[in-house]
């Protein structure tokens, strides 16, 4: 039978041991050690690349919280996607509208006075209301 690893018998690299609830031999078993996951070094990542050259047309779009078009502007493929994005966020800074976040992902919410919106570069456009995805019910 597998033996149960005390907390002597490991230390949590915060200054003592913790409990763990691992068992020997049954390394993916309950909790544990930080640093443990040194088999996925191998593993890839995927890089979301928002602002690469793209050779569909992308819209800058602002949305209400409810999905509803503020505003939209289409750019044609191999615009410069940073710089529009860029050029849209200083034009609704000078409307009195401030960033909450970098828009590393190709979106952010901004907000003013108490009010919430989006703002998203996507390669749909927003007046399509086709559905984005397949219905097995049609």
């Amino acid at each position: 039978m597998a033996k149960q690893l005390s907390s002597e018998e490991h230390n949590d690299g915060f200054g003592g041991g913790s409990q763990y609830i691992q068992w020997a031999r049954l390394s993916t078993t309950g909790w544990t050690r930080r640093g443990a996951g040194h088999h996925n070094k191998e593993m890839g990542r995927y890089r979301h690349q928002v602002y690469a050259k793209a050779t569909t047309p992308r819209w800058v779009t602002v949305f209400g919280l409810q999905w509803q078009v503020i505003e939209s502007q289409r750019f044609e493929p191999a615009s410069d996607l940073s710089g529009a994005m860029a050029s849209a966020i200083e034009r609704l800074a000078v409307d009195g509208w401030q960033i909450e976040s970098e828009p590393r992902f190709g979106f952010a919410f901004i907000r003013r006075n108490g009010e919430r919106r989006l703002l998203i570069l996507t390669p749909k456009d927003p007046h399509d209301h086709a559905p984005q995805s397949f219905s097995p019910f049609k």
